[in-house]
């Protein structure tokens, strides 16, 4: 008996001694990203702001300088708000409150992330299936909020001036709420509320809101009246800032970029998410000197693209993109490190040309070590759960590919799949906890395994692969 009670001890000390070494790892390795970036945003000098940052800022000042703001229709109003209201001082003001609040909302999504993970990855059945404890989440509610505090591509936007990390939050918000109090109806003004926030922020949402909403139709009591109570808190939301615009500038929108996202879509040629930034730009003139208002000018793009549409034809559009489109989205090359020294957009003189060495080592090697290890995780766990029995999987699965679908013509680049790291997070998760628990002894039929190194090789084609193609 002593021996069987030493032997429990031990164990219990060794699990101890794991978790504690687990957590000083993370702790070690957030604070080594995040000192990093802090570094080059202050030494020499701060960052030098490019394209929708200088848009934004310049939207900020005239909005706390209690003028009506200039900002086009094509990028929806909150996050220059958010900035007016921590740089009253305009675009030469410190950006450190502004920094603060997005390291806050970093620390909330981070949180969200972890109770969606241990939600999404518990089995529906878990009650009364055997295994529910080796396919139930373990590690992975921490490793995914981990994940989401460290990966430096997606945590240098908590120190840029981009609505992406505001976006992540509301949108992280509405889904916990969706998965965790989805039947009381007293959260649904909330829901309601992110949502319409969100839209305020991105307006990519605004399509997949039917999809996203489904599970209100499908669980609990007074189910009409938890819709309709998302949908006028949502409304009130966003209509006083559609009555604004429609008021002001006859264009009855929150905002509204995709004509001209597409038109910019068909017109990207290369397959780096960086290459010839002056695309854009150039087209971008071509659409402010189209008309004077939106209306005029969204106009103008919907001649252009019926011209386009006809010759050469969408087929002919569409089997072009899928040379160029997906090797934009996956580009190895993140914002972050386009914008340290020896990336594209420092040689431009954008972001951190004259950045110190060793930070920009340290977020380099991180970035380019843990940007392919998590997609081929990824695409483990998506491989080793069944979405029957992990609904909540299937949802990210859908977002996953209404997001591929509309990037399929839009233009895009390695910016817009931040929205989709919390998918590649919690699958990323999931793979690792399996791997914990399992080994290399993974249910996988032959099949299966054939399908995934398909799909590894496919990932790595579109990260590494662009500039070895022929054009």
């Amino acid at each position: 008996m002593f021996d069987h009670h030493a032997s429990a001890h031990s164990a219990r000390r060794s699990r101890t001694l794991r978790t504690l070494t687990g957590w000083l790892a993370v702790a070690a390795l957030v604070m080594i990203v995040h000192g990093a970036l802090l570094w080059v945003h202050r030494t020499p000098q701060a960052k030098r702001p490019l394209g929708d940052e200088l848009t934004y800022l310049e939207a900020a000042h005239q909005i706390a300088q209690g003028q009506p703001s200039a900002q086009p229709l094509l990028w929806p109003p909150l996050y220059a708000h958010v900035l007016a209201w921590t740089m009253p001082d305009g675009p030469d003001a410190s950006r450190v409150p502004a920094q603060l609040l997005q390291v806050v909302l970093l620390l909330i999504a981070a949180a969200l992330m972890r109770d969606i993970t241990r939600r999404a990855l518990t089995p529906s059945d878990a009650g009364t299936t055997a295994d529910a404890d080796a396919t139930g989440p373990r590690w992975a509610p921490t490793i995914a909020a981990a994940l989401t505090l460290s990966y430096p591509p997606l945590a240098a936007f908590a120190y840029d001036l981009w609505p992406e990390v505001l976006h992540l939050t509301l949108m992280l918000g509405a889904l916990w709420i969706l998965m965790a109090r989805r039947t009381r109806l007293a959260w649904m003004p909330i829901l309601g509320g992110l949502l319409g926030l969100a839209l305020l922020t991105k307006s990519l949402l605004g399509p997949f809101l039917p999809a996203l909403l489904l599970p209100l139709a499908l669980d609990g009591r007074r189910r009409l009246l938890r819709a309709l109570v998302v949908a006028a808190a949502l409304a009130a939301v966003v209509l006083p800032t559609v009555v604004h615009n429609g008021s002001t500038r006859d264009a009855w929108t929150i905002a509204n970029s995709g004509y001209f996202n597409l038109w910019v879509g068909i017109n990207d040629t290369e397959r780096a998410s960086f290459a010839r930034p002056m695309v854009v730009v150039r087209e971008y003139s071509r659409y402010l000197a189209a008309a004077d208002d939106h209306t005029g000018r969204t106009a103008a793009v919907r001649r252009w693209l019926d011209a386009a549409w006809h010759e050469p034809g969408p087929l002919v559009i569409v089997a072009g993109r899928l040379r160029v489109q997906y090797f934009r989205l996956f580009d190895r090359e993140s914002y972050l490190t386009a914008q340290l020294p020896g990336g594209t957009l420092a040689g431009y003189g954008a972001g951190f040309p004259d950045a110190p060495a060793l930070p920009t080592a340290v977020l380099r090697a991180l970035s380019a070590a843990m940007y392919p290890a998590l997609l081929l995780l990824a695409l483990l766990g998506i491989a080793l759960h069944d979405p029957r029995r992990h609904p909540w999987l299937g949802l990210l699965l859908a977002f996953l590919a209404y997001n591929l679908l509309l990037f399929l013509v839009l233009h895009v680049k390695s910016r817009y799949r931040v929205q989709l790291l919390p998918v590649v997070f919690v699958f990323a998760a999931a793979a690792l906890d399996q791997l914990r628990v399992r080994g290399l002894r993974l249910p996988l039929s032959r099949t299966g395994w054939i399908a995934l190194a398909a799909a590894a090789a496919v990932a790595l084609l579109l990260v590494y692969g662009g500039p070895l193609l022929p054009r």
